[in-house]
This record gives C-alpha cells, sequence and structure tokens, in this order.
C-alpha cells in the first residue's frame, strides 16, 4: 500500500508513466499514530507518484500559478503558429497573468526523491511516447507545470479558483470564436470502464469512473 492510500482520494490519469491523485481531504505531517505522513496536501492539489510503496511523491501546490502560465505558453504559441489569433492581450493584462504565476513559482514540491528518480524522470519525459516530449535544454518544472496547466484549464476547472478571471485577461472568449490551444496534451488517463472500480470507495477511485464521467 502506498502513502496515498492513507487518505481518500482519486485517481485521474498518468503524467510520464506516474499517476496523478486527487485529495479529497486535507493531510497534515502531524503524526497520525503510526508514524509521521510523508506528506503534506488538501483538496486544492495534486499528488504525483503516491508516496512510498510506489513512487516518490510530487505535491503540486497553487494550481492557479501552472494555469496562468500555461494560457501565457498558449498565447507565444498562437501568435508563432496560428494567423487567427486576435489582437494580443494588453501589457497590463499579461502581467497580471505574470503575478499569478510568480505567486506560487515554488508550486512543486519533491518528497523523498533522490538525484536517480529526477535523472529517470527526465530521460522518460524526453521519449516520444509523450506527444510533447521534454526538450534537451527544457526545464524539467517547466514541462511539468505547463503539462499540468493544460490538463486542470480543460479537465479540472474546479481546481482553479481564478480560471474566470485568467480567461478574461487572456480574452480567451469563446464567443469571439477562441479558446485556448492544445499545445502539451502529455496527460493520459484510461477511458471509463477499462480500469477495473476499486472496491475501496473510502480510500481513492478512479474520477472519470465515477464522478466526472457522470452528465
Amino acid at each position: 500500500m502506498s502513502a496515498v492510500d492513507c487518505f481518500k482520494h482519486e485517481f485521474l490519469g498518468y503524467l510520464n508513466g506516474l499517476p496523478i491523485y486527487h485529495p479529497l481531504e486535507k493531510v497534515t505531517l502531524e503524526d497520525t499514530g503510526r508514524g509521521y505522513r510523508e506528506f503534506a496536501c488538501d483538496e486544492s492539489s495534486l499528488v504525483i507518484g503516491g508516496g512510498s510503496g510506489e513512487h516518490p511523491a510530487l505535491v503540486i501546490h497553487g494550481i492557479d500559478s501552472l494555469v496562468a502560465k500555461y494560457l501565457l505558453h498558449d498565447l507565444d504559441m498562437s501568435a508563432a503558429h496560428d494567423q487567427r489569433r486576435p489582437a494580443t492581450p494588453s501589457t497590463d493584462a499579461i502581467d497580471r497573468l505574470v503575478d499569478i504565476v510568480e505567486a506560487d513559482s515554488h508550486s512543486l514540491v519533491f518528497h523523498d526523491w533522490t538525484m536517480q528518480h529526477h535523472r529517470r524522470f527526465c530521460e522518460h519525459a524526453m521519449s516520444p511516447l509523450n506527444q510533447t516530449p521534454l526538450g534537451e535544454k527544457e526545464a524539467a518544472e517547466q514541462w511539468i507545470k505547463l503539462s499540468l496547466g493544460e490538463f486542470v484549464y480543460f479537465s479540472l476547472p474546479e481546481l482553479c479558483p481564478r480560471l474566470g478571471e485568467m480567461q478574461d485577461l487572456a480574452g480567451l472568449f469563446k464567443e469571439d470564436g477562441w479558446e485556448a490551444g492544445y499545445w502539451m496534451g502529455n496527460v493520459s488517463c484510461p477511458p471509463p470502464g477499462y480500469r477495473p472500480r476499486s472496491q475501496f470507495q473510502n480510500q481513492g477511485f478512479f474520477g472519470w469512473e465515477y464522478t466526472r464521467s457522470k452528465p
């Protein structure tokens, strides 16, 4: 049993071969009677790896920061690759998006990762099996943030309280015939029904099967 199985959570998919979990309760580092917990997280965060028994955990806080970073990336990519892009947002709007990014610039917390774990993660991230592999000169942290920022933007907007504000700042209005593009595509999710239904509903379940797939 991994550390993530000690509290309520939902499984969402994979990034670079590692499972992505969404905690459904607040977890602190306080002594539980069986020892101190490995990492702290809550409903506003994501956990990659699951902790001991699975893979050392990476806890992602500050989800707003990741989404803002992805929207800035979208603006850059759209300007370079799509002529349909409307007028560039004002400098003030861009600065406000940058402020949201920098408000949680240390949003990735690696728990018990060794140099070998980091090296192996980067090697796997460079694989062409990823839709957008990690570039040779690209920081792995940047790749993780953009991949998850895109995932949250399109699939988990409830984890991003400032999403509406950021869409307004970036000028992403559906009524104007524009929406953010898919530039990363590195998160994979088994389709509903593909994974067996978990018998441990109090610990964890496949989110797209039990909650997010319902109309």
